[in-house]
């Protein structure tokens, strides 16, 4: 994955409004099939942007390594998602 500056910076965009509607369905609804949902998008944008961050050879900043790992664990996921061949 090659991304600029741009898409970079909507990646992290993405991060932001899906955890800030992760936030907002745990207050609303427990339990609810939109809290799961919201929680599924919240980690597919992480690990979306984790990896264009990897692609740069940038380190992944702690509090996102630790978002991740609480949001696989709620998900269900065992690990990061093998990564594609250049």
């Amino acid at each position: 994955m090659n991304v600029s500056d741009a898409d970079l910076q909507q990646l992290l965009a993405d991060v932001v409004r899906t955890r800030d509607e992760h936030r907002r369905e745990l207050q609303r609804r427990a339990g609810s099939p939109e809290l799961g949902q919201s929680r599924e998008a919240a980690l597919e944008a992480l690990e979306v942007y984790a990896a264009a961050l990897n692609d740069r050879r940038w380190p992944i900043p702690p509090r996102m390594n630790q978002d991740l790992r609480l949001l696989r664990a709620l998900c269900g996921h065992r690990r990061a998602p093998e990564r594609r061949p250049k």
